[in-house]
């Protein structure tokens, strides 16, 4: 189905921060030149230099969606993964490096030093359903419907050449989520065919989920030289990952190759549920005489990916009046895409992706395509 209306973010505490020298202390004056006491709190250099320059913001909205109007040769049906939308927005956070002492290059497991950290809240709506929604009964052969909902908060730590990011993640599965009510009303007003499956949706449960990412980027310009942001590029993105709750427990490894101009100073575009709100650098200015056209960002990517899925609740079917199904442990994506960036502090992305089976009882790759804007700005 088209998407609904995405969620509201909400910030939540959560469990795991990144930072690195000093750690925030009352103090009379310096220990020492490389300290600056801000508000009768001592800061380490680096963070009293980040603190220093204009902080920089993320916002963002991605839809995820199997209809054709988002994936051009795409069915007109939903099934499977049916929609996913996500909002996120994070800020730059210097303070973070000193939040807790130690957490800088001394745990930074081979990245050097980290430059920049971020604070964000996210939110995440999912709708998962069977192929055949106008059926009553169980379908006892494919998955069960299922709606999810989930409010968390990040923080992400980066450098040039390496990204991490950590979440923490409440919510639930069932009619609390709203899937149901959002699907039916939409399916009505487009005169869409009916949903009638609803009431063997995946029962009523809470939700904690939590993640960890670390991406690895090595980019350069087409001359070889190390980009600056201007003209033509090209990067590398490796990213592994592990979602740990009582929703899923996976495992993911990424990789992914962009070509393009002026490209984003991220690590590939985000996708619902894996790393929202990436806080980048500021983009090289329009050069004097340079046309509004000239200073247009585009880029091209793909991306492979594998997943290990050691459980999945909207495939075992909790409660009983869900149906479940036999997952898969192992399977794989396949996307492409395109980004373009009309301005300084805007950017559009879309990609196509194609995932294999997830579950025993299904036949076939599923096709779904997802739309993102992405919005920049600092004060």
């Amino acid at each position: 189905m088209i998407g609904t209306g995405l969620v509201v973010s909400a910030t939540l505490g959560c469990c795991w921060v990144f930072g690195s020298g000093r750690a925030w202390a009352q103090v009379e004056e310096p220990a020492d030149p490389g300290v600056e006491v801000q508000g009768g709190l001592e800061l380490s250099a680096s963070a009293a230099a980040s603190a220093a320059r204009p902080r920089r913001q993320h916002a963002e909205l991605v839809e995820e969606n199997d209809v054709g109007l988002f994936s051009p040769l795409g069915s007109d049906t939903d099934e499977d993964y049916t929609q996913g939308g996500m909002v996120a927005a994070s800020v730059e956070a210097p303070e973070l490096f000193d939040v807790l002492p130690g957490l800088g290059e001394r745990l930074s497991f081979g990245a050097g030093s980290f430059d920049r950290a971020a604070f964000g809240v996210q939110g995440r709506h999912l709708i998962f359903t069977p192929t055949e929604i106008d059926i009553f009964e169980p379908i006892e052969d494919d998955r069960p419907f299922a709606g999810v909902i989930l409010l968390g908060a990040h923080v992400q730590r980066r450098n040039d050449r390496v990204l991490d990011h950590a979440e923490l993640l409440v919510g639930a599965i069932g009619d609390i989520s709203g899937a149901e009510n959002a699907q039916s009303q939409l399916h009505q007003s487009l005169s869409f065919r009916p949903v009638n499956g609803w009431d063997n949706q995946v029962d009523d449960r809470f939700l904690v989920q939590a993640g960890l990412r670390r991406d690895w980027r090595r980019r350069r310009s087409f001359d070889g030289s190390v980009y600056d942001g201007r003209g033509w590029a090209w990067d590398v993105i490796g990213s592994v990952g592990q979602d740990l709750g009582n929703l899923q427990i996976v495992s993911r490894a990424d990789a992914t190759v962009r070509i393009g101009r002026r490209l984003a100073d991220d690590f590939g575009p985000s996708r619902v549920g894996v790393l929202g709100a990436q806080v980048q650098a500021d983009r090289p200015e329009r050069g004097e005489g340079e046309s509004l056209l000239a200073s247009w960002g585009f880029a091209a990517f793909s991306r492979v990916g594998v997943r290990y899925v050691a459980m999945d609740i909207t495939l075992d079917g909790h409660g009983d009046r869900a149906p479940s199904v036999n997952p898969r442990e192992w399977y794989a994506e396949v996307a492409y895409g395109f980004e373009w960036s009309p301005a300084d502090h805007f950017r559009v992305t879309w990609q196509d992706t194609y995932r294999t089976e997830t579950f025993v009882e299904k036949r076939g790759l599923h096709r779904f395509a997802s739309v993102g804007l992405f919005f920049d700005f600092t004060f």
